[in-house]
Protein backbone atom coordinates (compact mmCIF):
# COMPACT_ATOMS: atom_id res chain seq x y z
CA UNK A 1 0.00 0.00 0.00
CA UNK A 2 1.38 3.34 -1.05
CA UNK A 3 1.63 6.25 1.31
CA UNK A 4 -1.42 8.52 1.13
CA UNK A 5 -0.96 11.47 -1.13
CA UNK A 6 -2.80 13.98 1.00
CA UNK A 7 -4.18 14.31 4.46
CA UNK A 8 -7.16 16.26 5.66
CA UNK A 9 -6.43 17.38 9.19
CA UNK A 10 -9.47 18.48 11.08
CA UNK A 11 -8.83 20.16 14.42
CA UNK A 12 -11.82 20.42 16.66
CA UNK A 13 -12.36 24.10 17.24
CA UNK A 14 -14.31 23.57 20.41
CA UNK A 15 -11.47 21.52 21.88
CA UNK A 16 -8.95 24.27 21.15
CA UNK A 17 -11.24 26.85 22.68
CA UNK A 18 -11.71 24.78 25.83
CA UNK A 19 -7.95 24.20 26.08
CA UNK A 20 -7.31 27.94 25.81
CA UNK A 21 -9.85 28.67 28.51
CA UNK A 22 -8.38 26.05 30.81
CA UNK A 23 -4.87 27.30 30.25
CA UNK A 24 -5.87 30.87 31.01
CA UNK A 25 -7.45 29.85 34.32
CA UNK A 26 -4.62 29.66 36.82
CA UNK A 27 -5.26 27.49 39.91
CA UNK A 28 -6.15 29.37 43.03
CA UNK A 29 -4.18 28.77 46.17
CA UNK A 30 -6.08 27.55 49.21
CA UNK A 31 -4.89 28.28 52.71
CA UNK A 32 -5.48 25.52 55.24
CA UNK A 33 -6.34 26.23 58.81
CA UNK A 34 -3.16 26.03 60.87
CA UNK A 35 -3.22 25.32 64.60
CA UNK A 36 -2.09 28.32 66.66
CA UNK A 37 1.36 27.94 68.21
CA UNK A 38 1.37 26.39 71.66
CA UNK A 39 3.38 27.91 74.49
CA UNK A 40 4.22 24.43 75.81
CA UNK A 41 7.82 23.85 74.67
CA UNK A 42 7.12 25.62 71.39
CA UNK A 43 10.80 26.58 71.08
CA UNK A 44 11.97 22.97 70.85
CA UNK A 45 12.85 21.71 67.35
CA UNK A 46 10.78 18.84 65.97
CA UNK A 47 11.24 16.50 63.03
CA UNK A 48 10.23 17.98 59.67
CA UNK A 49 10.61 16.18 56.31
CA UNK A 50 13.35 17.90 54.31
CA UNK A 51 12.49 19.10 50.82
CA UNK A 52 12.86 16.38 48.23
CA UNK A 53 13.58 13.65 50.78
CA UNK A 54 12.34 10.10 50.50
CA UNK A 55 10.21 8.65 53.32
CA UNK A 56 12.59 5.70 53.78
CA UNK A 57 15.08 7.82 55.76
CA UNK A 58 12.49 9.85 57.61
CA UNK A 59 13.91 9.56 61.15
CA UNK A 60 17.57 10.49 61.68
CA UNK A 61 19.64 8.00 63.70
CA UNK A 62 19.24 8.64 67.41
CA UNK A 63 22.44 8.91 69.44
CA UNK A 64 22.01 8.27 73.14
CA UNK A 65 22.65 11.43 75.14
CA UNK A 66 25.71 11.31 77.37
CA UNK A 67 26.06 12.86 80.79
CA UNK A 68 23.28 14.27 82.94
CA UNK A 69 19.94 14.32 81.18
CA UNK A 70 17.58 17.22 81.75
CA UNK A 71 13.88 17.25 80.96
CA UNK A 72 14.45 19.71 78.13
CA UNK A 73 17.08 17.43 76.55
CA UNK A 74 14.74 14.43 76.82
CA UNK A 75 11.87 16.32 75.19
CA UNK A 76 14.05 17.63 72.36
CA UNK A 77 15.40 14.13 71.72
CA UNK A 78 11.88 12.67 71.58
CA UNK A 79 10.54 15.34 69.21
CA UNK A 80 13.39 14.76 66.77
CA UNK A 81 13.49 10.95 66.83
CA UNK A 82 9.94 9.80 67.58
CA UNK A 83 8.83 7.65 64.60
CA UNK A 84 5.12 8.20 65.30
CA UNK A 85 5.58 11.97 65.23
CA UNK A 86 7.60 11.67 62.02
CA UNK A 87 4.74 9.73 60.42
CA UNK A 88 2.37 12.63 61.16
CA UNK A 89 4.90 15.06 59.65
CA UNK A 90 5.05 13.01 56.43
CA UNK A 91 1.24 12.90 56.34
CA UNK A 92 1.20 16.71 56.39
CA UNK A 93 3.63 16.77 53.47
CA UNK A 94 1.42 14.36 51.51
CA UNK A 95 -1.72 16.41 52.10
CA UNK A 96 0.06 19.60 51.06
CA UNK A 97 0.75 17.91 47.75
CA UNK A 98 -2.92 16.95 47.49
CA UNK A 99 -3.92 20.58 47.96
CA UNK A 100 -1.69 21.57 45.04
CA UNK A 101 -3.02 18.74 42.91
CA UNK A 102 -6.63 19.66 43.71
CA UNK A 103 -6.07 23.14 42.24
CA UNK A 104 -4.98 21.81 38.88
CA UNK A 105 -7.53 21.53 36.05
CA UNK A 106 -8.12 18.14 34.43
CA UNK A 107 -5.57 17.21 31.79
CA UNK A 108 -6.51 17.83 28.15
CA UNK A 109 -7.28 14.78 26.03
CA UNK A 110 -5.89 14.38 22.52
CA UNK A 111 -7.24 11.86 20.06
CA UNK A 112 -6.40 10.84 16.49
CA UNK A 113 -8.81 9.14 14.09
CA UNK A 114 -7.72 7.88 10.66
CA UNK A 115 -10.25 7.14 7.87
CA UNK A 116 -10.09 5.79 4.32
CA UNK A 117 -6.39 5.02 4.34
CA UNK A 118 -6.82 1.99 2.08
CA UNK A 119 -9.06 3.73 -0.47
CA UNK A 120 -6.35 5.86 -2.14
CA UNK A 121 -5.27 3.90 -5.27
CA UNK A 122 -4.14 5.18 -8.71
CA UNK A 123 -6.50 2.77 -10.54
CA UNK A 124 -9.58 4.28 -9.02
CA UNK A 125 -10.61 7.48 -10.69
CA UNK A 126 -12.67 8.89 -7.91
CA UNK A 127 -10.40 7.80 -5.10
CA UNK A 128 -11.45 8.94 -1.66
CA UNK A 129 -8.96 11.14 0.08
CA UNK A 130 -7.57 9.66 3.30
CA UNK A 131 -8.55 11.63 6.36
CA UNK A 132 -6.73 12.15 9.62
CA UNK A 133 -8.86 13.73 12.34
CA UNK A 134 -7.14 15.30 15.31
CA UNK A 135 -9.37 15.91 18.32
CA UNK A 136 -8.30 17.98 21.29
CA UNK A 137 -10.68 18.32 24.23
CA UNK A 138 -10.55 19.86 27.67
CA UNK A 139 -12.99 19.28 30.52
CA UNK A 140 -14.23 22.50 32.08
CA UNK A 141 -15.51 21.97 35.61
CA UNK A 142 -18.59 24.00 36.43
CA UNK A 143 -20.49 24.61 39.63
CA UNK A 144 -17.38 25.37 41.68
CA UNK A 145 -16.19 21.76 41.61
CA UNK A 146 -12.52 22.69 41.59
CA UNK A 147 -12.97 25.18 44.42
CA UNK A 148 -14.89 22.61 46.44
CA UNK A 149 -12.15 20.04 45.80
CA UNK A 150 -9.52 22.53 46.93
CA UNK A 151 -11.47 23.38 50.05
CA UNK A 152 -11.84 19.72 50.93
CA UNK A 153 -8.12 19.11 50.44
CA UNK A 154 -7.33 22.21 52.54
CA UNK A 155 -9.59 20.97 55.33
CA UNK A 156 -7.86 17.59 55.24
CA UNK A 157 -4.53 19.38 55.51
CA UNK A 158 -5.80 21.36 58.49
CA UNK A 159 -6.92 18.14 60.18
CA UNK A 160 -3.50 16.58 59.57
CA UNK A 161 -1.82 19.58 61.18
CA UNK A 162 -4.12 19.32 64.19
CA UNK A 163 -3.34 15.60 64.43
CA UNK A 164 0.36 16.43 64.37
CA UNK A 165 -0.12 19.00 67.14
CA UNK A 166 -2.04 16.44 69.20
CA UNK A 167 0.71 13.86 68.67
CA UNK A 168 3.33 16.44 69.66
CA UNK A 169 1.52 17.28 72.91
CA UNK A 170 1.03 13.57 73.62
CA UNK A 171 4.74 12.93 73.06
CA UNK A 172 5.65 15.77 75.40
CA UNK A 173 3.27 14.45 78.06
CA UNK A 174 4.54 10.86 77.76
CA UNK A 175 8.19 11.89 77.95
CA UNK A 176 7.52 14.18 80.91
CA UNK A 177 5.65 11.42 82.73
CA UNK A 178 8.43 8.91 82.06
CA UNK A 179 11.07 11.44 83.13
CA UNK A 180 9.26 12.12 86.41
CA UNK A 181 8.87 8.37 87.03
CA UNK A 182 12.58 7.78 86.47
CA UNK A 183 13.43 10.76 88.67
CA UNK A 184 11.17 9.43 91.44
CA UNK A 185 12.67 5.95 91.12
CA UNK A 186 16.19 7.40 91.27
CA UNK A 187 15.25 9.33 94.40
CA UNK A 188 13.73 6.20 95.93
CA UNK A 189 16.95 4.27 95.27
CA UNK A 190 18.97 7.07 96.86
CA UNK A 191 16.71 7.04 99.94
CA UNK A 192 16.96 3.25 100.15
CA UNK A 193 20.76 3.45 100.02
CA UNK A 194 20.76 6.10 102.74
CA UNK A 195 18.42 4.01 104.89
CA UNK A 196 20.63 0.95 104.44
CA UNK A 197 23.67 2.97 105.47
CA UNK A 198 21.92 4.26 108.60
CA UNK A 199 20.71 0.77 109.55
CA UNK A 200 24.24 -0.53 109.10
CA UNK A 201 25.56 2.20 111.39
CA UNK A 202 22.94 1.26 114.00
CA UNK A 203 23.93 -2.39 113.78
CA UNK A 204 27.58 -1.53 114.24
CA UNK A 205 26.74 0.64 117.26
CA UNK A 206 24.58 -2.08 118.82
CA UNK A 207 27.34 -4.65 118.28
CA UNK A 208 29.82 -2.40 120.05
CA UNK A 209 27.42 -1.92 122.99
CA UNK A 210 26.81 -5.67 123.20
CA UNK A 211 30.56 -6.31 123.36
CA UNK A 212 30.81 -3.69 126.07
CA UNK A 213 28.07 -5.44 128.05
CA UNK A 214 25.81 -2.40 128.00
CA UNK A 215 22.85 -4.01 126.20
CA UNK A 216 21.54 -7.54 125.81
CA UNK A 217 22.72 -9.65 122.82
CA UNK A 218 19.09 -9.80 121.71
CA UNK A 219 19.44 -6.18 120.56
CA UNK A 220 22.22 -7.20 118.19
CA UNK A 221 19.92 -9.84 116.70
CA UNK A 222 17.20 -7.21 116.17
CA UNK A 223 19.70 -4.87 114.49
CA UNK A 224 20.88 -7.70 112.18
CA UNK A 225 17.29 -8.43 111.19
CA UNK A 226 16.71 -4.76 110.37
CA UNK A 227 19.83 -4.67 108.22
CA UNK A 228 18.78 -7.78 106.33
Amino acid sequence: MKAPSAFVIIATASGCLLLALATACAPRSMSAETPPPRALWSDLPAFAPPAGAEPQAQVPPAALPAGPLTLRDALAHALLHNPDLAAFAWEIRAREARVLQAGRPPNPVAGVQAEDFGASRPSIADAVQPQLTLQLSQLIELGGKRMARQQLAARDLGLARWDYERARITTLADVTRAFVDVLAATRAVALADETARLVGDVEATVSARVEAGVVSPIEQTKAAVATA
